[in-house]
């Protein structure tokens, strides 16, 4: 392409020459510099579509494509200095997630083993030390750990000693499972976790629902590992998903169910807005909790973009090309622009550290629904950790959300 431009040195050289013997300077001027301006903004403008054609591939990598299989965690957080019982003292990695200095209640990962991190008993530059409880074996010095706001993993039973039943329920694309918890009431939760994670999100409030009587369907969607697949291939954030959460309705409809609760993480936020929005089962529906909620996709991603000083130039030119290569939708992907069905009481959780989602979103829709949400944002709380941050408010809040449900529905459990 360059050997095609004229040689700086000879054509454009010699014109500007010739016309300064002619006596017009500032026309020879503004001719070089408009040379020199088009050079500069064609480079700009070939390394904007190239950044912006790898930052979509990212995009689809990152974002998109789901997982085929559960994967050991990366064990990046650090590893164990000492452990005496109930306190653990770990040396703290660069690549560390800020979890690991959070206060609160999370899980601890190690290749072998798993337990709770609680309490921060000292934290120093390089090391960390907080309570501990061991769960399943126990950690050696030396072993490299993972820490993070599942705190529980297996089933409700192994989990926590919630009996459950394993059942299926049936979709348009399959047979999917979920976890289903008896219960006197006849007002149900049926619960979606969120994009990448799995049905042990949901175990931090099901003891909450299990306690006030509570039936309960934790179920899964879409290119989730024991799933099938979206005929994208893709995640659709919410605009294919919705119809699987609207399949969990019709079987706790079908099981006796009066009305439904409905309670989505992060991108399950966004499954439970469009279905809300889309599906004929929203009468039925007595209340809704969100937990750091998707809320609009393309908002979420500028801010991730920001974050890492990408320029919002080459962020916009991203976008584009993955609505292009993808068959994405964004405008159809902002659940801030479908609130018109939306008339049962709403609880919306937040913590004010999010990295992940914008904490703007939820303000956002606690401003547009300003009689039907309770927001609660929890300060130091990152992604879908508000429940870690502060069991205590969550739990409270979540009851008061059922209690409310109850009074709407004129009778409790």
């Amino acid at each position: 392409m360059l050997e095609r431009l004229p040689d700086v040195r000879t054509d454009s050289s010699l014109a500007a020459a010739r016309t300064l013997w002619q006596g017009d300077l500032s026309s020879a001027i503004g001719r070089v510099l408009k040379w020199v301006l088009t050079l500069g903004f064609v480079g700009v403008i070939a390394a904007s579509a190239v950044g912006a054609w790898r930052f979509s591939d990212l995009f689809y990598e990152d974002g998109l494509l789901p997982a085929t299989e559960v994967s050991e965690p990366p064990y990046a957080d650090g590893s164990v200095v000492s452990i005496d019982d109930d306190v653990i003292t770990i040396d703290v990695a660069d690549t560390a997630s800020p979890a690991i200095r959070r206060d609160g209640r999370f899980g601890i990962r190690w290749p072998g083993g798993r337990g709770e991190v609680g309490e921060i008993l000292d934290s120093h530059t390089l090391t960390v030390v907080r309570r501990f409880v061991r769960v399943d074996g126990m950690p050696a010095p030396g072993d490299e750990v993972t820490v993070d706001s599942t705190t529980f993993y297996g089933d409700p039973a192994s989990a926590m000693a919630i009996g459950f039943s394993e059942v299926d329920i049936s979709t348009e694309l399959g047979e999917f499972p979920a976890w289903y918890v008896a219960g006197e009431s006849d007002t149900w939760v049926v619960i979606t976790h969120g994009k990448g994670v799995d049905r042990t999100e949901a175990l931090r409030a099901l003891p909450t629902f299990v306690s006030a009587g509570y039936p309960a369907l934790v179920i899964s969607y879409r290119n989730d590992v024991d799933a099938q697949p979206d005929p994208s291939g893709m995640y659709r954030f919410g605009l294919t998903e919705w119809r699987d959460l609207q399949a969990g309705v019709q079987w706790a409809l079908d099981q006796g169910a009066a009305r439904v609760v409905l309670m989505g993480y992060s991108m399950g936020g966004a499954i439970t807005m469009e279905f809300m929005h889309r599906s004929p089962f929203s009468e039925r529906v007595a209340g809704v909790i969100l937990d750091a909620p998707m809320l609009d996709l393309s908002r979420t991603i500028d801010r991730g973009a920001e974050d890492q000083g990408i320029p919002s130039i080459l962020t916009s030119m991203s976008k584009a090309l993955a609505a292009t290569r993808f068959g994405l939708n964004w405008s159809e992907m902002n659940y801030l622009a479908k609130l018109d069905r939306i008339a049962v009481p709403i609880l919306l959780f937040h913590g004010t550290d999010d990295a992940r989602v914008p904490i703007e979103l939820s303000e956002d829709l606690a401003a547009a629904l300003p009689h039907s949400v309770t927001f609660v944002p929890v300060d130091g709380a990152g992604h879908v950790e508000s429940w870690n941050v502060d069991q205590a408010v969550y739990e409270s809040a979540l009851r008061e959300l059922l209690d409310a449900v109850d009074r709407t529905a004129g009778a409790g459990p």
